[in-house]
C-alpha cells in the first residue's frame, strides 16, 4: 500500500515536470529589452499538484552600448530623466555602422532659417524632418536628407541626431566604431548661417556655416 502511494505520488511528480517545461517560453522567444512574465504551479511536499500558489518568473536580454541590434550598434540606453525612458522596457539610440559621409555641407545650397532648433535626447527625428521639409525632398545633396536616405538593416527611420545625442555617439565612440578625429554635423540649427557640430577629436561642441563640409553619422531610436 504504502509502495503504491509513492509510485503515485513520483508519477504525479514527473507528469507535472513535463507539463512544466511545456510551460517555458521557447528560447529566444524573449525580445531584447522586453520584460516577460510567466506563471506555474508547484508540487507540494506531499506530492500534491496546487492549483493555487503561483510562481512568477521574470526574463530580460538588456542591450548595452556597442551590441549589434536594430542596423547598427547601439550607442545608448535611455536613462530616468531622459525622455522616452521607460523603467520596463529598454530605450535608445542605434548608430549606422560606419559614416554616411566624410565632407557634406548642413544646407541644400542656400541658407534658411528651418526652425531645426531643438537639442534634447529625443529631438534629432523631428529636427530632421523640418529641415527636409523646409530644404527640399529628401536628396543626399546635404547632411539631413542624406541620413534620411540611409537605409541600413532595411529601416527608413534613420535621422541626423540633436546636438545632445551626437554627444551621447561621442562619449561612446569606442565600443560604437568607425568615427573620425573630425567634426560631425548635428541637425540642431543655431542661426540661418549656422548649426550645431562637435569635434570627435576632443568632444568641444560650436556653431559652424552651414556651407562647410562635414562628417554625418545617422542614428535611429528604438
Amino acid at each position: 500500500m504504502i509502495g503504491t502511494k509513492l509510485n503515485v505520488k513520483l508519477f504525479t511528480i514527473l507528469l507535472f515536470s513535463c507539463m512544466q517545461m511545456n510551460d517555458l517560453p521557447a528560447q529566444g522567444a524573449t525580445k531584447y529589452g522586453e520584460i516577460t512574465n510567466s506563471s506555474t504551479n508547484f508540487v507540494d511536499q506531499n506530492g500534491k499538484v496546487s492549483s493555487v500558489a503561483r510562481v512568477s518568473k521574470i526574463g530580460k536580454k538588456l542591450l548595452a552600448p556597442g551590441d549589434t541590434y536594430g542596423g547598427g550598434k547601439v550607442a545608448y540606453i535611455l536613462q530616468s530623466g531622459d525622455p522616452g525612458y521607460s523603467a520596463t522596457e529598454q530605450h535608445g539610440l542605434i548608430a549606422a555602422l560606419a559614416d554616411q559621409s566624410t565632407g557634406i555641407r548642413w544646407n541644400n545650397g542656400s541658407n534658411t532659417n528651418t526652425g531645426a532648433t531643438a537639442t534634447a535626447i529625443g529631438t534629432g527625428l523631428a529636427n530632421t524632418n523640418t529641415i527636409i521639409t523646409k530644404q527640399g525632398a529628401t536628396a543626399t545633396s546635404y547632411a539631413a536628407g542624406l541620413a534620411r536616405a540611409y537605409t541600413g538593416g532595411g529601416y527608413s527611420d534613420w535621422y541626423l541626431p540633436s546636438k545632445d545625442e551626437l554627444n551621447k555617439l561621442y562619449l561612446n565612440r569606442v565600443v560604437v566604431g568607425g568615427f573620425a578625429s573630425a567634426y560631425y554635423w548635428s541637425s540642431s540649427e543655431s542661426s540661418k548661417f549656422n548649426a550645431g557640430v562637435q569635434t570627435f577629436a576632443n568632444g568641444t561642441q560650436t556653431n559652424l556655416s552651414k556651407n562647410n563640409a562635414y562628417y554625418v553619422r545617422a542614428v535611429r531610436a528604438f
